[in-house]
């Protein structure tokens, strides 16, 4: 398959250069405000938790769901993208992101915030495992390094930005 057909409008720089630069801009700017949100998150709801009387060893368990949504979903994500195309499973990863995030405003129960945390995870690796995958068919030999560079530095600020976003706002 082309990197057309699997991943939707990311084309060839050859083809169509400011279509091209569109794409590419746009993914690594999703990808890191992705990685601001994750950044985040994941204080947040340790913070939350421990204000809840959680002790540390469920708020451990709570932080490790991140991972354990990426071992889980990492073998049925290429299924997933070849039936329903790259863009549409990125969507998807962000709405069960949003999906599980508001409603942790109205639980109490750890348990919920268990829960609520493994489907923002799943939503979270959706987003990262498909737009990283988009990033790395659309580069080129000419381009890979600044692409993957500057996605990998954008990235890097989003997940420094987030813990320091959440401090920021006094939510300490």
């Amino acid at each position: 398959m082309t990197v057309e057909t699997r991943f939707g409008p990311c084309v060839g720089p050859e083809e169509t250069p400011p279509a091209y630069r569109r794409c590419v801009v746009s993914l690594i700017a999703s990808l890191g405000l992705g990685a601001c949100a994750l950044g985040m998150t994941g204080p947040l709801v340790s913070i939350a938790l421990n204000r809840m009387g959680v002790s540390a060893t469920l708020i451990g368990v709570n932080s490790a769901t991140p991972a354990l949504a990426l071992l889980l979903l990492v073998f049925a994500l290429p299924r997933v993208v070849l039936a329903f195309g790259a863009l549409r499973a990125m969507y998807a990863g962000i709405v069960f992101w949003v999906c599980a995030v508001l409603p942790m405003a109205f639980f109490t129960e750890p348990n919920a915030w268990l829960a609520l945390r493994f489907l923002l995870s799943l939503g979270f690796c959706i987003h990262w495992v498909v737009g990283e995958a988009w990033i790395n068919a659309a580069a080129t030999n000419r381009t890979r390094g600044r692409i993957i560079g500057t996605y990998v530095a954008v990235s890097t600020l989003g997940f420094a930005v987030g813990p320091v976003a959440v401090n920021a706002v006094g939510f300490t």
